[in-house]
């Protein structure tokens, strides 16, 4: 069977949880499988053996291609709802990707300037999608994969709904080579007698970066700040530059450019800090915080969004109020002084179930099903 699976934002050198996804899919399938992404230009690539399309016009490819048996959609509702009102003859899987947010949760997050900045479209993509799903998408004849146990209450055939979470290859980090931790340190020059705190991830303020560098320059000598951002076209990293000029350059790095090596930088961190505020941004559970528990690094998480669903506080990582700064501090604090080897064994087995073979075994499945089915939708 020859499907499509499509998928926005789909950088080669640099993937996120969703291309990830589609890319694991497409490597395990015994099926053959074409990615579609958009973008600028049209152009075919091949990555490993898996064919990359980039077109201008998703809808218009997947519309003059005779040769798509089935088309898996990855992403948010609005483009399952495109898909489904241009397609048709077509085996249709849709993963969507939702956090099942409501307003009240948005306003109790997020600060008074967060919401005055709050994306209309990025808020409406979350905030609404619930009705959407009840009363529209669901009623259509294709099978939706959720990843959050919320979903299950969406009501619907049950035949139509599976719960699949979105995976990491958790063999990946769960080991890394002391000695290539130890030069990277050496590199980096960070005194081994520092403890390092970190933040990974996209450069919006709304993140908790903000957060993370005022209470960090509450701490004393003995703590160091790396943060590794991913610069984003409506990212605040200048923003992030004027909050550091109050912290000694000897105290901190930050790296803007993408780091190939990132395994060997969650096991040199000794706690991870996700003071997320923001749950319209985030994915279900965010791959920064996948590759943290599987590193076995303390990690420190706020308690939105779909978040708690995977760290139990205490148990494998450490859950904290959005907006606290004083609890933020004594979080660290606390977690400076424990030993991680409990916590953090609980970590990585807490994402074994997320690993990559069991998540695509599970979408092999369906894809099998699907194919047994001479129905077309």
């Amino acid at each position: 069977m020859n499907i499509t699976i499509v998928v926005r934002d789909f950088w080669e050198d640099q993937m996120t949880a969703l291309p990830k996804l589609a890319y694991e899919l497409a490597k395990k399938s015994k099926h053959k499988i074409q990615i579609l992404t958009d973008s600028k230009i049209n152009r075919t690539s091949n990555m490993r053996g898996i064919k990359i399309v980039y077109s201008t016009n998703i809808i218009r490819y997947l519309m003059l291609d005779p040769d798509i048996d089935m088309i898996h959609y990855i992403g948010g509702v609005f483009g399952a709802l495109q898909i489904l009102n241009k397609i048709r003859n077509k085996r249709l899987l849709f993963s969507v990707i939702t956090n099942q947010i409501n307003m009240l949760e948005v306003i109790k997050s997020l600060k008074l300037k967060d919401l005055l900045k709050l994306r209309v479209n990025v808020f409406l993509l979350y905030a609404i999608s619930l009705s959407f799903l009840k009363r529209y998408l669901l009623q259509k004849d294709a099978i939706f994969v959720f990843s959050n146990n919320r979903s299950r209450n969406l009501g619907g055939e049950k035949s139509k709904i599976r719960l699949i979470e979105i995976g990491l290859n958790s063999k990946e980090y769960i080991k890394c080579n002391k000695e290539k931790v130890n030069r990277l340190r050496n590199k980096l020059k960070i005194p081994k007698n520092k403890k390092i705190i970190s933040y990974i991830g996209h450069d919006y303020l709304s993140r908790g970066i903000d957060n993370l560098i005022k209470v960090f320059s509450q701490l004393d000598e003995s703590f160091f700040l790396l943060l590794l951002l991913n610069k984003m076209p409506d990212g605040d990293i200048e923003k992030v530059r004027r909050l550091l000029r109050p912290v000694k350059p000897d105290r901190y790095i930050l790296i803007t450019e993408y780091v190939k090596n990132i395994k060997e930088y969650y096991h040199l961190i000794d706690i991870l800090v996700l003071n997320y505020r923001n749950p319209c941004e985030l994915p279900v559970f965010p791959l920064v915080l996948c590759e943290g528990l599987g590193s076995g690094t303390n990690v420190i998480v706020s308690k939105i969004g779909d978040i708690p669903e995977l760290v139990s506080d205490g148990y494998n990582g450490y859950l904290i109020s959005p907006n606290n700064l004083k609890e933020l501090y004594n979080k660290i604090i606390e977690v400076a002084n424990l030993k991680k080897d409990e916590v953090g064994l609980n970590a990585k087995n807490s994402v074994k179930r997320l690993d990559w073979k069991i998540i695509s075994r599970k979408y092999e499945d369906i894809y099998n099903e699907l194919k047994s089915s001479k129905k077309t939708f």
